[in-house]
């Protein structure tokens, strides 16, 4: 009886959090501050850790004189895969890493990386990366260390990156001018082992609410007036002037 209630609090969580209303509020909310904090003149956008091009929908409407969208992964499954689900004329997805940029000095207009540095072998050399391929300002983007989900991530080997790490990696990386900024994004699930009890119980809590959500809208913004506070920040953002 136990493990088949897991195993339905598990797909009951996927079904809300792979593509349901909530999440992709969720990413239109965090998509929205970070091009706020961008040139949307670009013509020419950087998604450095595209992954399987989730936010490339979004990210060609938010620019709406961009010519090219470059996202780059170092997994050859998700490239695969942006290519199948997003390939078009202003789409190119290519094999690379992060700390080392197979593009010229200032290629780009604007740089958008999210959740990358806490992966990457050198973070510095990243951002170093970033800097030099970006003629504008670029986005740095990592799930807050010190939210209370993020917290139990950590136990399972996800080293996220709290605001003042951001900024160290910055300065320790030759950037002068920066400026950070943070999201509250809704409640969402934990893709973690779901023997772990909290996982379990968080999960069915999350997912009830996601149920609510789609059945009344209104409780989306409600809830996320209630429990962002309690959350603190999801996100930790760095916004890099590549002039400095």
């Amino acid at each position: 009886m136990k493990s088949s209630w897991i195993k339905n609090t598990v797909l009951l969580s996927d079904r809300y959090t792979t593509n349901g209303k909530w999440v992709v509020r969720n990413r239109s909310r965090l998509l929205s501050l970070i091009v706020r904090n961008l040139d949307v003149n670009a013509r020419k956008v950087l998604d450095l850790g595209c992954g399987d091009g989730v936010y490339s929908p979004q990210l060609l409407q938010s620019f709406p004189n961009i010519s090219l969208l470059v996202g780059i992964d170092v997994s050859r499954e998700s490239i695969k895969l942006a290519k199948f689900k997003y390939a078009g004329r202003k789409t190119e997805f290519i094999l690379a890493d992060g700390e080392n940029l197979p593009f010229r000095e200032k290629s780009f207009g604007a740089i958008i990386s999210k959740d990358v540095l806490h992966h990457a072998n050198e973070p510095m050399q990243v951002i170093k990366e970033i800097v030099r391929a970006s003629m504008g300002a670029s986005i740095i983007v990592e799930a807050n260390k010190t939210n209370p989900i993020m917290l139990l991530n950590e136990k399972y080997g996800h080293h996220h990156l709290t605001s003042q790490q951001l900024i160290y990696l910055a300065k320790i990386s030759g950037v002068s001018k920066f400026k950070t900024f943070y999201s509250y994004n809704y409640p969402f699930t934990m893709r973690l082992p779901s023997s772990n009890p909290i996982v379990s119980v968080w999960n069915l809590n999350v997912s009830f609410l996601l149920i609510l959500s789609e059945k009344v809208p209104l409780l989306v913004d409600f809830f996320s007036q209630v429990m962002s506070p309690l959350l603190r920040q999801s996100y930790n953002g760095l916004a890099v002037n590549s002039d400095a």
